[in-house]
């Protein structure tokens, strides 16, 4: 497709879905929230890691025990500073993610249990993300008496010679008994992430990925492509100047791979990477649409604005020591561009239901957006109910597809500006 017919393409469909041309801005101002929210999740960002992928394109830094604990104070402060705003609020769920929360276990017990004394309407589910080889059985032990329910574990691939070209120092076995371990825990949901188009994976190898997770017997697999983002060590290396995808014929044929072999040992698809046993409840980061985020470079998303704090620890744990909020960029939210924020997740779950978009903006979805899925099941690439909609198999790739031109180049703008510069006074998108 010509370049100019495409950036004209987008434009027309972000203009559709949030009813404005121009590009979007985010600025160092402090936002001044007030919409009335009936329910909030919370999500909390553990940067540090033992180890740091090349790939990896989320914030984190290397472990050091005198900075862990400063960050556990400076959180504590920043939960302090929200405690008023938030007590009594009907809570819904906590993830954890970063970085590798249990690199420093002893400060994310205190916080998980500071956040429970603080909020005392958290009751719902606490969900974390893992790394296979910071998973004893003391340590699983220890988050599910802390009140964890649901896991994710980072295996990647259970393929010793994938992880090696991936710069990863794990070993095939460790990860697979950490998986085993997890299940005898008793969590109710243990999710594991696998990644596809490696570098020189063949699909045998993919397959075998699949059917290894299926006979550990985890509740939910979700795999995902390797994108190789500009700031990353990997995006360096590569030299590359933009997000790059691999080929999409690819991408389709491993994802049918993964499909068919999920869907032949029971599992149904979730979302557009990911597939459950039914009877379990689905380990996911996008289900909370209303949330504060705590640590550096969390964001939080409260309906008429969304911010991000600061990505650099150093940076977030002087600020708050300072009794200052750690936001380094806010961008105001109206009620159309929170509707095309809802509406984007929404579809990246695989189903919109239209009851709770009526609930949320008090408007009927088939006004807003009811032309949009009537071309979708025109095509074969969405169907519906009395209450929802729901993307085919046939439309998950190529819906997500079309999201991804405008998710991954924005992630790349505001990611790639805050791993280098703490406070950056505007980004444009």
């Amino acid at each position: 497709m010509n370049i100019y017919v495409k950036k004209f393409l987008k434009r027309l469909l972000k203009y559709r879905l949030t009813g404005q041309f121009k590009s979007f801005k985010l600025t160092n101002t402090i936002p001044n929230p007030n919409k009335t929210i009936n329910r909030i999740g919370l999500y909390l960002h553990i940067p540090f890691c033992k180890n740091l992928c090349p790939y990896c394109p989320y914030n984190k830094i290397e472990f050091d025990e005198a900075k862990a604990r400063r960050y556990e104070k400076a959180v504590f402060k920043e939960i302090d500073m929200f405690e008023e705003r938030l007590k009594d609020k009907p809570m819904g769920s906590l993830y954890i993610g970063g970085g590798t929360p249990t690199t420093m276990l002893r400060g994310l017990l205190n916080i998980i249990d500071y956040l429970k004394r603080k909020f005392n309407t958290l009751r719902n589910d606490i969900c974390i993300e893992l790394a296979p080889n910071d998973m004893s059985q003391e340590v699983l032990e220890q988050l599910k008496n802390a009140g964890v329910t649901m896991i994710s574990i980072g295996v990647e691939s259970f393929n010793d010679r994938l992880n090696q070209k991936l710069g990863r120092k794990m070993e095939g076995k460790i990860i697979y008994d950490s998986v085993v371990r997890a299940m005898t825990i008793g969590f109710d949901s243990v999710n594991v992430d696998l990644m596809f188009v490696l570098p020189t994976q063949t699909f045998e190898e993919l397959r075998k990925d699949v059917r290894t997770a299926v006979e550990c017997g985890v509740h939910q697999i979700s795999a995902y492509p390797l994108f190789a983002f500009p700031y990353t060590e990997l995006g360096k290396e590569m030299k590359i100047q933009n997000v790059t995808r691999p080929p999409g014929r690819v991408i389709r044929r491993m994802l049918a791979i993964i499909e068919q072999e999920c869907l032949n040992n029971g599992y149904v698809r979730c979302a557009v990477w990911s597939f459950i046993k039914k009877e379990y409840k689905k380990f996911s980061s996008v289900s909370r649409h209303y949330y504060k985020g705590f640590g550096a470079s969390s964001g939080s998303m409260l309906g008429d604005s969304f911010y991000v704090n600061t990505f650099n620890v150093d940076e977030y744990c002087k600020t708050l020591e300072n009794n200052k909020e750690p936001i380094a960029l806010s961008m105001p939210f109206n009620t159309r561009q929170e509707m095309a924020y809802w509406l984007y997740w929404r579809i990246y779950e695989m189903y919109i239901n239209r009851d709770e978009f009526s609930s949320l903006f008090n408007k009927d979805f088939n006004k807003i957006y009811g032309d949009i899925f009537s071309f979708l099941k025109l095509i074969g690439f969405a169907t519906e109910d009395k209450e929802k909609i729901f993307i085919t198999g046939k439309g998950s790739y190529w819906v997500h597809r079309v999201q991804n031109e405008f998710s991954l180049s924005n992630i790349q703008k505001i990611w790639g500006t805050c791993i280098f510069n703490p406070w950056p006074k505007e980004i444009r998108f």
